[in-house]
């Protein structure tokens, strides 16, 4: 798979993390008040985090729990395609 990681913030814009699609073997994305933090556990077993907030330089004032999920490899090319950080439910319906 082409190209690299990009995460949503919560005014719904992406931030490029810099990790290939590539290396990812799975993730887990928790979202904090529309901001996407994610884990990328990639194919030689290391684990680097990314916080939508940090990347943005704009910082999380209230930190509202919005759920999370976990995106396998196989579910990856899916989810690349959503459009903010709330469009993740679409996966499981």
């Amino acid at each position: 798979m082409n190209g690299t990681l990009k995460i949503y913030n919560y005014e719904h814009k992406l931030f490029d993390t810099g990790v290939s699609l590539s290396e990812i073997k799975e993730l887990t994305v928790h979202v904090i008040s529309g901001d996407e933090i994610v884990d990328v556990t990639k194919v030689d077993g290391t684990v680097d985090t990314f916080d939508a907030a940090r990347l943005s330089g704009d910082p999380r004032c209230i930190p509202f729990y919005d759920g999370n999920y976990e995106i396998t490899k196989e579910q990856l090319s899916e989810w690349i395609k959503r459009t903010d950080s709330y469009d993740w439910d679409d996966l499981y319906e």
